[in-house]
């Protein structure tokens, strides 16, 4: 990347298209990294349930061998 003094024209000032582009990529990579974050999250939370759901499955698969029914009614 290009310091800002490498982007200073002869006349003293900011190329403004150099500088619209700049500014694109930073706010295009925080976009990226929010959208990433979002979906870290998103599948850290359908993770969870996953392995709620399996805990789930082996429990009721190790009562049901017991003859006991979960979510059933009581005897």
């Amino acid at each position: 990347m290009a310091s800002v003094e490498e982007n200073v024209n002869s006349t003293g000032s900011l190329d403004e298209d150099e500088l619209r582009k700049k500014l694109s990529d930073h706010f295009s990579l925080l976009r990226d990294f929010k959208e990433s974050e979002k979906l870290r999250t998103e599948l850290d939370r359908t993770t969870a349930a996953l392995q709620l759901y399996e805990e789930y499955k082996k429990q009721k698969k190790k009562t049901a061998r017991r003859g006991i029914k979960i979510g059933g009614k009581g005897v």
